[in-house]
């Protein structure tokens, strides 16, 4: 469906469906219909609560309307350069477009950073599976390096 004809659509399909589903645009010519409460800061949640990670702690990356939940509870949420105004609006902070490896630019400053080196590694060591980080991210790039904490 072309972008411009999804705002008209989105109040349609609400009416249809009720409080069944939100319908939320998710840029490139689709809307996503997900129930409520079911969205990626839950599944945020589920990791943090496995992991003992504080929402201070989460740096997530979004581009869409999919993404506003995660983006507001992340303590770091970053908006892609090529967002959407949904999600600008919510993001506190904002990341190179992804088709310039943003994410990967941000990863790199927050690994560079000597507090939260420390951070990550005490996480990793003590509740994480060793040497794995998990990073939420909505960029459609392609991520051409992986990090790990023992290599930090």
């Amino acid at each position: 469906m072309p972008d411009n004809l999804i705002p008209e659509m989105q109040p349609k399909l609400h009416a249809a469906l009720g409080e069944m589903v939100n319908a939320v645009a998710t840029g490139y010519g689709s809307i996503d219909l997900i129930m409520p409460g079911v969205h990626k800061a839950n599944g945020l949640r589920i990791l943090q609560e496995r992991w003992g990670i504080e929402n201070h702690q989460v740096v997530a990356f979004g581009d869409s309307g999919n993404d506003i939940e995660m983006l507001q509870h992340a303590g770091f949420g970053y908006a892609m350069a090529n967002a959407r105004r949904a999600g600008k609006s919510v993001a506190g902070y904002d990341a190179p477009h992804n088709n310039e490896e943003g994410v990967l630019h941000i990863i790199d400053k927050v690994l560079e950073s000597r507090s939260a080196v420390r951070l990550i590694r005490s996480r990793v060591r003590r509740r994480a599976a060793p040497g794995l980080l998990a990073w939420a991210t909505a960029d459609r790039g392609r991520c051409r390096r992986f990090y790990r904490a023992e290599n930090r």
